[in-house]
């Protein structure tokens, strides 16, 4: 009997310390919320769940909002995907042009509307700095 409990007890903390090691593949994925406090993308108020999408597996996905002309300053964000779903209106997304890097399947437009992701120019001192 107590080598029957000492594997049982050995399984059960075997299975919890490999559930506690998952990292969820896509933990910071968000959805931009349909009224959100501001345009601004690092605002973790302005994404459900209140996170700020930016690493290598997160997906932005985006639906009706009546704030649709955002902006990344002043941060790198690195995404899966961005997601307009069906229905989404125009979006504005206004980035600096180093800041925007996706690793998966990029811009996803399934929204019927034409998204537009706008770079500023930069003078070539600024652009010696990051290039």
């Amino acid at each position: 009997m107590n080598t029957l409990f000492s594997r049982l007890r050995f399984l059960v903390a075997a299975a919890l310390l490999f559930l506690a090691a998952q990292r969820p593949s896509l933990a910071g994925s968000a959805t931009w919320d349909q009224n959100p406090l501001s345009g601004d993308w690092n605002t973790a108020a302005n994404w459900t769940p209140q996170t700020v999408p930016n690493s290598e597996a997160d997906v932005a996905t985006f639906g009706a909002s009546n704030v649709t002309n955002l902006s990344i300053t002043n941060a790198s964000v690195s995404l899966d995907s961005a997601v307009f779903n069906i229905g989404a209106p125009p979006y504005t997304l206004t980035i600096q042009i180093y800041n925007l890097i996706f690793y998966g399947a990029g811009v996803v437009n399934n929204s019927g509307s034409m998204q537009s992701i706008v770079a500023p120019t930069v003078d070539q001192n600024e652009a010696d700095m990051f290039f």
